[in-house]
């Protein structure tokens, strides 16, 4: 017997074996049970889509969960130098003029930023992942 003979084998028995038990359950009838198992070609098209696509789901969440703890797990990625002054008890404003920072040669994250904030106003930055939120701060406490 083939793998697809036998797989709609398979599917057919699971099928007779839930609509018995609807029947049994009062969910459906027996009309309706028939009704059902003489569209279960359709069924089982409607089904094997949505298998496939929770496979495909969770094939794709593997490989998200792998790229993570590569990154947590191992030491793939160089740690971030932001200069090699620390300032304590910070007591003033906060002004960049003209800051440029990048980490290679080939994209600039942060390209001739003017901001200044006054000593004991409270700011907010926003924006999307990668614009450079986090660099201004590690740029700032250095």
């Amino acid at each position: 017997m083939s793998k697809d003979l036998e797989g709609r084998a398979v599917f057919e028995l699971g099928l007779v074996i839930l609509l018995v038990y609807l029947i049994n359950k009062n969910t459906i009838t027996i009309a309706v049970a028939i009704a059902l198992f003489n569209y279960k070609s359709g069924i089982m098209k409607l089904v094997m889509e949505h298998v496939s696509a929770l496979l495909g789901q969770a094939k794709d969440f593997n490989i998200s969960c792998d790229r993570v703890f590569s990154i947590i797990d191992n030491n793939t990625f160089e740690k971030e130098l932001f200069g090699k002054t620390h300032l304590e008890n910070i007591n003033g404003n906060f002004e960049f003029k003209n800051v440029t920072f990048s980490y290679d040669e080939k994209k600039k994250v942060l390209d001739n930023l003017r901001f200044k904030i006054n000593s004991g106003e409270m700011i907010g930055f926003v924006g999307k992942s990668g614009a450079g939120k986090t660099t201004i701060f590690k740029n700032m406490i250095r």
